[in-house]
């Protein structure tokens, strides 16, 4: 009889094609399930939860590279009892797969939102476990120094510097992180209380605007720190334009500067009028008396 293998979209230009294979009847799920895997490579860690008759199907068996392929004892059926016969790779993103096994052997369906946050999370732990090794083998980090006189000149304090990530500590105790792959953009993001880090931004590089716009974050903890209302921003020539989650686009005789993907349209054109000025121009408009 014939079966066939179905896969979710790994992202929006990923158009997944069914496989059929030709089976004996008597042949049991379980052992077709442990020679199966998703016919898509995954940057980054990438779980699936495999079901059966379809998408919304049962699930039986959870799968990940470097975990492999764990099957539940209700596997062992016939294919013949596939009804459709299909079987179903579903992605869960980051999920931890240990998470998702465990929920299964309870014989409860795992909370999706729950298990893919966990996953981030993990990867947030992994990402600053890492740069804390970095930093310590090679000390100095991507902030320049006008941007780590700024911080202490704001009461922040610097967790962690390392090449191409910071963790930075605002003066009411919120935490963002300030980060970068080197060849495309940096971006920063809020740490909330649960430990999942949130992006407030992407600055394409060479991204002169990002740490002025740190500043201005760092600013704002500095001010509510100290109960203080926030000052009237400076004038600007930056628009803000709807699409892709909010951009700022610009050009002048530095070249090219692109900022998307705010948190929200509110946050975009806050701090839009810190864009083109400079880190020291930041604190002091700030910390300026005559704002309180």
């Amino acid at each position: 009889m014939l079966i066939t293998v179905r896969r979710d979209s790994v992202h929006a230009a990923d158009e997944p094609v069914d496989r059929e294979l030709d089976l004996s009847p008597a042949t049991t799920v379980d052992n077709v399930l442990r020679t199966l895997r998703p016919d898509v490579n995954v940057a980054g860690p990438a779980s699936w939860l495999v079901r059966l008759g379809g998408s919304d199907g049962p699930a039986v068996a959870v799968y990940a590279v470097g975990f492999g392929m764990h099957v539940s004892p209700v596997a062992e059926q016939p294919v013949s009892s596939l009804s459709p016969p299909v079987i179903h790779f579903d992605y869960w993103q980051s999920s931890p797969p240990q998470l998702l096994l465990d929920a299964l052997r309870r014989g409860e369906e795992p909370q999706r939102a729950t298990a893919i946050e966990e996953g981030w999370r993990h990867q947030f732990r992994d990402r600053l476990a890492a740069a804390r090794a970095s930093e310590a083998e090679a000390p100095g980090g991507m902030l320049s120094p006008t941007m780590i006189a700024a911080a202490s000149r704001l009461d922040a304090r610097i967790e962690v510097h390392a090449a191409d990530y910071a963790r930075v500590v605002g003066a009411d105790a919120s935490a963002f992180v300030f980060r970068t792959d080197h060849r495309y953009w940096i971006w920063i993001d809020r740490v909330t209380d649960d430990d999942l880090e949130l992006s407030i931004a992407w600055f394409w590089l060479p991204a002169r605007a990002a740490e002025p716009v740190l500043a201005a974050i760092l600013g704002t903890s500095w001010r509510v720190s100290r109960a203080l209302p926030e000052p009237e921003p400076p004038p600007t020539t930056i628009e803000v334009l709807p699409g892709w989650r909010w951009v700022w686009r610009w050009t002048d005789e530095s070249g090219r500067h692109e900022v998307r993907n705010w948190d929200s349209p509110e946050l975009a054109q806050r701090y839009a009028p810190f864009a083109r000025l400079s880190v020291d121009e930041v604190v002091a408009h700030f910390t300026a008396v005559s704002s309180m």
